[in-house]
């Protein structure tokens, strides 16, 4: 007959292994919906030259996600593009970044280039936009920033 005490010590092990796999069920099904469809923040909307994201060329219709670095480099070129919060942008010769979209505040970052954008104006949501010199809030509804190798812009037209 087996001791008491090497029973609970079996039925332990069994519980551990149990309980592991419910923790791996778990994780896999949250790292799924962390990958879905809502993650994306921007949808390509036109293109005029070449733009990428990494070493990926885009084309219209392409789904860009948050971090990634829009590349719209050369001379009258540009990308436009339309976040998952309303807003719509053009990248015209340089790199722009979206840090962080949601409905209370959106970050995004000009490594070089000019973006124009326009969004429906909302007292309860802010926008930053960063350049290597600054960062600028703003409320309006449409602006232009620029960022050169030394120099930063903003201009806020409403």
């Amino acid at each position: 007959m087996i001791p008491f005490k090497y029973f609970v010590f079996l039925w332990s092990i069994k519980m551990y292994f149990y309980l592991k796999k419910i923790i791996a069920t778990i994780c896999l099904i949250l790292s799924f919906a962390s990958f879905s469809d809502s993650s994306f923040y921007a949808e390509v909307i036109k293109i005029r030259g070449v733009a990428t994201v990494g070493k990926k060329e885009l084309k219209v219709g392409d789904k860009v996600g948050i971090g990634e670095i829009i590349s719209s480099k050369g001379k009258g070129n540009f990308i436009d593009i339309k976040l998952s919060n309303g807003a719509a942008m053009r990248i015209v010769g340089g790199e722009f970044r979206v840090k962080k979209v949601s409905n209370q505040l959106s970050v995004y970052e000009i490594l070089m280039g000019k973006v124009f954008s326009y969004f429906q104006n909302s007292a309860d949501t802010r926008h930053l936009i960063k350049t290597n010199e600054a960062s600028f809030a703003i409320r309006g509804t449409r602006f232009l920033a620029e960022q050169q190798e030394n120099k930063s812009f903003l201009c806020v037209c409403e």
